[in-house]
């Protein structure tokens, strides 16, 4: 989804040593000795909220979201959900020995809900070494570690054992959400407070962040439908871009989305298709100077169709800034009114990706 973010850099590749199964030295199961690896670098994450206390007026604080991170580098850069850590006034952090301290938050991105937080010093462990979500093959073994959390306890460095159940994009329905997304699907149990946490191949490397939480254009899932995790693949561009710039800079088109226009897949008696459609247009932005306007649907992006505002953006995601993109549209509002047109038009323009948020 995000590949063309960044290539995969190098801290992902060198980061820890690669476990292997011919490396392991156990005579029960190699689950026994990727959890004694990985479980010091797998940190519980604390969302301490601030406030106001009328009766004592003093500032109080209290935990309000617990979750887990993972220890990817040994610059101290701990990943994690960004649902865990949003709006807190302090991220603290709980190693396996139970020391806590307070941790920055060195950047986040709500749409893959990730956020990257910093260490002052390295852990004293190995970072989980990044794996190949794009290599997951269905049935093979999947460990994941994290930090499940109840009222008045936490246990630190849960392992439980699974298998990789799918990989790759499936379409999502909860609730009102449904979408079709790249994650990984696990039968590996997952809890409130594993957010955040490590899914690991039988090599002992990062192939997904479970999340249980369902944040911006990308989606978790609620307790009861546990066991999806963000794949490595995604990880891996944006970590980079948080790390180089705190935030994911992404080539924009510049146009606002109000919604998908529910249609058929073609004009049928002039009844405009479905596709996202254009609310408004940012002015002097490649989309404003390809002739794009409001309440256009957009119908297919590099002769792709898009139904919907997700497949667009997968499309889109897809694209450097400075890369040359063409657009079907379909007009059949009046861009000023809003207003159903006596008769709608098929259109092509293209226009050049830039990042438009720096």
């Amino acid at each position: 989804m995000l590949g063309a973010l960044a290539g995969a850099p190098a801290w992902a590749e060198q980061a820890g040593p690669k476990v292997g199964i011919e490396a392991i030295d156990s005579k029960d199961s190699p689950v026994v000795e990727i959890a004694r690896r990985s479980r010091p670098a797998v940190v519980q994450v604390i969302n301490v909220f601030e406030t106001w206390d009328p009766a004592s007026r003093q500032l109080i604080t209290r935990d309000q979201v617990f979750g887990s991170g993972v220890y990817i580098d040994g610059r101290g850069y701990v990943v994690t959900n960004y649902h865990v850590v949003e709006n807190a006034s302090q991220i603290d952090v709980c190693l396996e020995d139970g020391s806590r301290f307070p941790v920055k938050l060195a950047g986040a991105d709500s749409e893959t809900d990730l956020a990257l937080l910093q260490l002052d010093a390295p852990l004293d462990c190995d970072p989980v070494p990044m794996g190949d979500s794009s290599a997951l093959q269905v049935g093979e073994l999947a460990v994941a570690i994290g930090n499940p959390a109840a009222a008045s306890h936490t246990l630190n460095g849960t392992v439980t054992v699974g298998i990789i159940s799918a990989a790759g994009p499936q379409e999502v329905n909860v609730g009102n959400f449904r979408r079709r997304v790249d994650v990984v699907q696990t039968d590996a149990a997952l809890n409130y407070g594993s957010s955040g946490g490590a899914l690991l191949n039988a090599q002992g490397e990062l192939v997904g962040i479970p999340t249980l939480e369902m944040t911006g254009n990308y989606v978790g899932f609620s307790d009861e439908l546990s066991g999806f995790a963000i794949p490595v693949d995604i990880v891996k561009p944006v970590v980079a871009q948080l790390i180089e710039h705190g935030k994911v800079l992404r080539p924009r088109m510049g146009v606002t989305i109000i919604g998908d226009f529910n249609g058929p897949d073609e004009p049928v008696g002039g009844y405009p298709p479905a596709g996202p459609q254009v609310g408004a247009v940012e002015p002097d932005s490649p989309a404003h100077q390809a002739g794009v306007q409001a309440y256009d649907i957009i119908t297919h992006v590099d002769g792709v169709r898009v139904k919907t505002y997700s497949a667009m953006s997968n499309e889109l995601n897809k694209k450097q800034a400075g890369e040359a993109v063409s657009l079907s549209l379909y007009r059949a509002f009046d861009p000023l009114s809003g207003n159903r047109l006596a008769k709608g038009q098929a259109l092509e323009v293209s226009l050049e990706l830039k990042i438009l948020d720096e």
